[in-house]
């Protein structure tokens, strides 16, 4: 049972940077493969967006972003194409936006 304050991390504290980037490089070469494929943008979009979820989790307060909002604020304003991706990910995840 989870307790509050407690995460899930399904053991892959140790291993999220190698296990995120290469679930990202798979998908972005799926991607290639078929850049006309919904279901391949979606996934790849997914994977990419999920880095700033951990990255935030495991780097947020000392960033200077306790705040989740203003990390994706700050992200969006450098990188425009972040937005992109969030919509894309969002959109595959909630059956549009």
């Amino acid at each position: 049972m989870i307790k509050d304050g407690q995460s899930l991390t399904f053991g892959i504290d140790d291993q999220w940077k190698k296990l995120l980037l290469e679930g990202l490089e798979k998908q972005i070469e799926n991607f290639k493969q078929d850049t006309t494929n919904p279901v391949m943008a979606i996934y790849a979009a997914i994977a990419a967006w999920l880095l700033f979820d951990w990255v935030h989790k495991i780097h947020g307060k000392s960033l200077g972003f306790a705040d989740k909002k203003k990390l994706r604020k700050k992200i969006m304003e450098e990188c425009p194409e972040m937005g992109h991706l969030k919509t894309i990910a969002n959109a595959g995840k909630h059956r549009g936006v």
